[in-house]
């Protein structure tokens, strides 16, 4: 039995992914990384991970109407950072 049986942290690190070596605008970055975190939903999250996982999801509609600002992408791409650092057992370098 797995710990993460919605492979929660894979697409954390896809959603990374996209963003940190993506080529393409900061918009088609962040509809790319809806597609990879839609799937997840807020119950599969330990609180206060849920919260964190819910602000991002809030940001889904916005960024498939394209009505998002530059510094909203910015601030959405530092969430799914800092929620993939609350997920993972995995230590950042110091």
């Amino acid at each position: 039995m797995t710990n993460d049986p919605h492979n929660t942290i894979e697409r954390l690190t896809n959603a990374l992914e996209v963003v940190a070596t993506s080529a393409e605008s900061p918009w088609e970055r962040a509809k790319k990384t809806v597609l990879v975190l839609s799937p997840l939903q807020a119950s599969e999250f330990p609180e206060p991970a849920r919260s964190k996982f819910e602000d991002i999801t809030g940001y889904f509609r916005t960024v498939n109407s394209e009505a998002i600002a530059e510094v909203d992408l910015a601030i959405l791409f530092r969430a799914i950072w800092d929620l993939y650092w609350e997920m993972t057992t995995n230590k950042k370098y110091q």
